[in-house]
């Protein structure tokens, strides 16, 4: 976060117009990457108490919170996004800090891989095109 003037802004419309609850009357649980550093962290913790008021807080790791909803505490989440990957490693429960990587191969590289493929096996694919080649990614890989 650069702004968090902005931030609140977001946060603010995602409570009253998106959610339309009133945030002191509910607990509120964020997720965040888990490199977040601790002055970002709490400064969240600050907004949401002194401007929203918040009865509760608390601060997650998205990949801890995607092995829970499997049911799991230990393993490692795959966090892929378009430009990079974050491989985390989850230990009953916590991420593994100093085994945390950016690997700089995403989405967007896998889109271009399978578009090589296809291309090489004679499926010639024009650019308004790329969409499909996305949809079949999103699919199966």
């Amino acid at each position: 976060v650069t702004n968090w003037d902005d931030m609140e802004k977001i946060w603010h419309h995602v409570f009253y117009n998106e959610l339309q609850v009133g945030p002191e009357e509910h607990p509120v649980l964020l997720s965040e990457r888990p490199v977040n550093i601790g002055s970002h962290r709490e400064k969240m913790a600050q907004i949401m108490f002194e401007s929203f008021n918040v009865s509760a807080f608390y601060l997650a790791i998205q990949a801890v919170l995607s092995l829970y909803a499997s049911g799991r505490t230990t393993g490692v989440v795959l966090d892929i996004k378009n430009d990079r990957m974050d491989p985390v490693p989850v230990y009953e429960g916590h991420a593994v800090h100093g085994a945390l990587l950016r690997m700089d191969l995403g989405g967007e590289d896998l889109t271009n891989f399978l578009l090589q493929m296809l291309n090489e096996r004679g499926y010639h694919i024009k650019p308004e095109e790329r969409e499909i080649v996305e949809d079949i990614k999103e699919k199966f890989c």
